[in-house]
């Protein structure tokens, strides 16, 4: 169980240690070609590229400049860049993001080229490659001189790409210890996701999590923090990305205890206590994971909301403003979020046996049983298994939505 505070941003984490473990890079690595120019890959290029610039094909024109004979065009040698890139470094599955270009002197007809790449730096996580490129002529004088930015698209067989999805399927918890969070912890670990459960204070019941998903041959590791502290928000997920290499998932569980209070004896304290656990949290782990997300191309968010939001009973005005905020957020995440292929949903209970509801009474259950078509209470496996289905790529189209588990009601 982590009770470390190691004050990582996961920033620093993902440039120390990167989320691949199979690109085969590294600084200094270099390839090259040579080519000479010769007459007709001028002529070929202005057939290609339409520029007819007699300082490249005339020679009486280019007799009256100070160049006196012909050059050939600049844009020709850093084709043979492309060439490089393409087939030798990183070679196959390689898209040219971005190049800067100097042209220091002229190439000619006659001229041997040797077309240099070499890698200056690696991001790995982003499957990005920061190439150096250089081309020189004959006595190693520099004709073309940039840098050029290349994501390796790699090719994987249908069986390695499977694997590697089960490998990076890894899952913050936030209250993964609860009654809902663990049901969730145990479902996740049960379809071979990687857990990382957060708890704020009951090392029992952290402990006891661990042990049955040990049972159930599953992967978990718990850590104790409070996440009202942005710091240790961080290194939540610093842990996470340290013990497993990423992070594809975070699960919002967290929740406040519920008090039965009229509006006379409410204070603002109140209500920002329930908006600090289930809006607040959501917000800033959110905010500290697009990043990740987005560099690894998907990231999924699920929080749990209540069926208070559509039925709000007496009394509990704090946490059913506080669950009314967490489902416009994620509303509004949802639509920021889909075109980078992060997906933002809620799962909504009804009543629910767990310590959170401990304090109702059994003719508050026995009504709620009656008014429920299905004629029993949300159960936190009812909760666990659609959160499972969220996290799967059974639901990969499904985005901005409040799934409510209320038996009918």
């Amino acid at each position: 169980m982590f009770e470390r505070n190691l004050h990582l941003t996961p920033e620093v984490v993902l440039k120390e240690i990167g989320g691949m473990s199979n690109f085969d890079y590294y600084v200094g690595q270099r390839e090259e070609i040579k080519h000479k120019i010769i007459q007709s890959d001028i002529e070929k290029f202005i057939q290609l590229s339409g520029d007819n610039n007699p300082i490249h094909s005339d020679k009486e024109f280019a007799l009256e400049t100070h160049l006196k004979d012909p050059v050939a065009h600049g844009m020709l040698g850093v084709n043979f860049i492309s060439n490089v890139i393409g087939n030798k470094l990183p070679g196959a599955g390689a898209l040219w993001l971005s190049q800067t270009l100097e042209f220091a002197s002229p190439a000619r007809v006659g001229d041997t080229l040797t077309i240099e790449v070499t890698v200056k730096s690696i991001f790995e996580l982003e499957k990005i490659l920061i190439l150096e490129t250089l081309i020189t002529k004959n006595d190693g004088v520099v004709v073309t001189r940039g840098t050029a930015k290349v994501k390796v698209l790699s090719k994987k067989s249908k069986e390695v790409a499977a694997k590697d999805q089960i490998n990076n399927k890894v899952a913050i918890v936030i209250g993964g210890s609860g009654g809902i969070g663990s049901a969730i912890s145990k479902e996740l670990a049960q379809n071979e996701f990687k857990v990382m459960a957060s708890f704020k204070s009951d090392d029992y019941q952290a402990n006891k999590l661990m042990q049955e998903i040990k049972e159930l041959k599953g992967i978990c590791q718990t850590y104790r923090s409070d996440l009202s502290s942005s710091e240790e928000i961080e290194t939540l997920i610093s842990e996470t990305i340290s013990l497993y290499g990423t992070v594809s998932h975070v699960i919002f569980c967290a929740s406040s205890p519920l008090e039965n209070r009229s509006l006379k004896d409410l204070k603002w304290e109140n209500f920002m206590t329930h908006i600090n656990v289930n809006t607040r949290m959501f917000f800033e782990i959110t905010q500290r994971l697009v990043p990740i997300f987005q560099a690894q191309g998907s990231g999924n968010i699920i929080g749990i909301g209540s069926s208070v939001t559509d039925s709000p009973p007496a009394y509990w005005l704090p946490y059913v403003t506080a669950k009314s905020s967490l489902l416009g957020l994620m509303k509004g995440l949802a639509i920021e979020l889909g075109p980078m292929n992060i997906r933002v949903n809620l799962v909504s209970p009804a009543t629910i046996e767990t310590p959170l509801t401990s304090n109702f009474t059994e003719r508050s259950k026995l009504i709620t049983i009656k008014e429920t078509p299905l004629k029993r209470l949300t159960r936190t496996i009812d909760v666990a298994q659609t959160v499972s289905f969220l996290a799967s790529e059974k639901s990969s189209h499904i985005t901005g939505q409040n799934i409510k588990i209320t038996g009918g009601a």
